[in-house]
């Protein structure tokens, strides 16, 4: 099943902020019961309480006391078409269920990956009590990696001090994170194919951790006309380029701009420059 819905999960269990324009209090509600509805199906043996219009209590289990916020679900119902709505509605119920009902497994080595998301997303996390932080790193301006646990539906937030018992450092659970997480995806585009145009990727599971494939990105720079750019506007959508100018972008940026406002959980509007084996932010 494709993870469309990676970290909403998380961030829907750690009360992430989303902004929202007025939609009314009875409507928040009826969306409210119908995602309680649906998680209660999925994992019958935990008990969810609506707590506000957009959120849900879970009084039970591992996560008892935990809130569970719908915004993000009703944020993005209203950019997009029904279908595209009901997709997310089940993709999310299935994503909290398990994440309720795996609480209290174990991380396992060979379920770490990386995945990229905004600053503004991982600075804005809930302050957690020592050891109980996320593991994250800045990967480029604006942008900061994510240490999780790849599960079937969803994806669960690695905290500091689940690394002991794994006996890896932060850094070596970075790394392997990385690598495990370029090897599920598919290769990066070649320098013949990016001379036909822009290449769009799209579907792949943590297809935004593609900006973590520094070796790729340097035998691929050594061998296009121009500079290489990439956009990430969400982990489902990527777009790879080349361009001999930044005038060149001005369609690109304007796609990018559309698929980083109408994504559930946007990463980036930027457009990115390889620059010194790094990746830049294009003015």
């Amino acid at each position: 099943m494709t993870k469309a819905l990676l970290l909403l999960a998380a961030a829907a269990l750690l009360g992430t902020a989303v902004a929202a324009t007025f939609v009314s209090r009875a409507k928040r509600r009826d969306l409210a019961e119908e995602m309680v509805a649906r998680i209660h199906a999925l994992a019958p043996g935990y008990e969810l309480r609506i707590a506000s219009p957009l959120s849900a209590r879970v009084m039970n289990g591992p996560q008892a006391d935990t809130q569970i916020n719908f915004n993000v679900v009703e944020q993005f119902c209203r950019r997009n078409d029904a279908a595209a709505c009901e997709d997310l509605k089940q993709k999310f119920a299935t994503a909290m269920a398990e994440s309720i009902s795996t609480a209290n497994d174990d991380v396992k080595v060979e379920q770490l990956h990386v995945i990229v998301r905004s600053q503004d997303y991982v600075d804005g996390l809930p302050a957690a009590e020592e050891g109980k932080e996320p593991v994250s790193k800045p990967v480029a301006t604006g942008v900061k990696l994510v240490l999780v646990r790849d599960l079937p539906n969803t994806i669960k937030m690695v905290q500091r001090d689940e690394l002991a018992a794994l006996h890896l450092t932060e850094e070596e659970a970075i790394a392997l994170g990385t690598r495990q997480v370029l090897a599920d995806l598919p290769p990066l585009p070649t320098a013949a194919e990016l001379r036909k145009g822009p290449i769009l990727i799209s579907g792949e599971d943590y297809a935004g951790s593609y900006i973590l494939a520094t070796d790729e990105w340097r035998k691929l720079a050594r061998s296009v006309d121009g500079f290489l750019w990439l956009a990430i506007p969400s982990d489902q959508r990527v777009m790879i380029g080349t361009a001999t100018d930044a005038d060149d972008l001005a369609r690109a940026r304007a796609s990018v701009a559309s698929d980083f406002e109408k994504a559930a959980r946007g990463i980036s509007p930027v457009l990115y420059r390889w620059t010194d084996d790094r990746w830049e932010p294009i003015p």
